[in-house]
Parts: C-alpha cells; sequence; structure tokens
C-alpha cells in the first residue's frame, strides 16, 4: 500500500509495491552493488538522490479539458537537478487522464518525451463523475518501459506529498480537495 501524504519520510517502490524508509536502509549502497565509495542513487547511474528532489508545480489553473498541472523537476532547495530525467506519472484509475495526449506505457499513464526538460505537463479530467484515483511519479534516467523508476515527492502551493488524491467532483478533477483558481489563458 502506498505511503501516507503525512508520512514525508515514506517513498512507494511501485516496481516492488513496498515501502521504503531511506533513513532505515542504511546498508543499501552495500546491498545494491557491495561497491564502496558511492552512494547508493550513484551506483544506480543517478546524478540526483531522489529524496532530495520535488516535482513541482509551476502552475495549476482550469483548461479546456479539466485542469493542467505544469510541473517542474527541482531540489529541496528549488534548483535545478544535476541529471536529466523521465518523468512519469502513474494512476490507479488512468480514465482521470487525457489518455489521447500521454505517452502509454506499462505501469504508467504517462511519460514526458523530453528528459532534458526535467518536466510533467499534467491534463486531468474526465466524465466518470465521482470517480476517484490515487496519483503519483517516478524518475528515471532512461525509457520508463526498460528502466527502474525511482518515487519522487510532489510539491504543490499545499505541501510535499508521495501520493496525490484525484476526485471527479462534477467535472472538476480536485487535487487533494483543492481546485485551481485560475484559467489557463
Amino acid at each position: 500500500m502506498p505511503c501516507h501524504n503525512e508520512d514525508p519520510g515514506c517513498y512507494f517502490n511501485p516496481n516492488t509495491d513496498k515501502n521504503w524508509y531511506p533513513d532505515d536502509d542504511v546498508d543499501l549502497s552495500v546491498f545494491m552493488l557491495g561497491i564502496t565509495g558511492q552512494t547508493w542513487w550513484q551506483k544506480l547511474g543517478l546524478k540526483d538522490n531522489p529524496t532530495n528532489l520535488r516535482l513541482t508545480a509551476q502552475w495549476d489553473c482550469i483548461g479546456g479539458f479539466g485542469r493542467e498541472i505544469e510541473y517542474a523537476l527541482k531540489t529541496i532547495s528549488g534548483d535545478d537537478p544535476n541529471g536529466q530525467y523521465f518523468v512519469t506519472e502513474h494512476q490507479t484509475n488512468p480514465d482521470l487522464t487525457d489518455k489521447a495526449s500521454s505517452q502509454q506505457r506499462p505501469g504508467g499513464t504517462g511519460t514526458t518525451t523530453d528528459p532534458a526538460k526535467n518536466s510533467f505537463n499534467d491534463t486531468l479530467g474526465g466524465l466518470q463523475f465521482g470517480a476517484s484515483s490515487l496519483q503519483y511519479f517516478t524518475i528515471s534516467t532512461g525509457s520508463p518501459a526498460t528502466t527502474p523508476g525511482y518515487p519522487v515527492t510532489v510539491r504543490n502551493d499545499y505541501g510535499d506529498y508521495g501520493v496525490l488524491g484525484l476526485f471527479n467532483d462534477g467535472g472538476r478533477i480536485l487535487v487533494n480537495g483543492t481546485w485551481p483558481n485560475r484559467n489557463c489563458n
């Protein structure tokens, strides 16, 4: 079961369906490859520690399909990350996504096509009033179809979240109970 939002130190690994607490896994770097002198994330080819990155909402507005949120990958302090990453969206109910504009892949409902941008344009909508979904994001250094993804925390105006709750409230897509107060113009 994915981590609860009130537990920011927990990261959900969709590949294993288990929660992971980095502070509890102090021997993970030795366990992963048995090489000393590098952190676990460096050994896996990452240029940034995923626990120090945030998928930050740059804007959130009402669009033609429903709701549009532009996310950019940033460090906790707001700087650009050192690496370039694909960002993949995962939802328990893909009916709330704009499937026509998403690149479909197993395990995810949408993926960025250009990792150099370190971003994700999220279009949420649908006609299934009352539908709900849990949404989370992963990052990877290569094509998410063949490269493992690592959970990344989402940051918006209301806080940091490992998992977002989505709800179609009569055509308005609420994210953690909120609705944007501006149009996408």
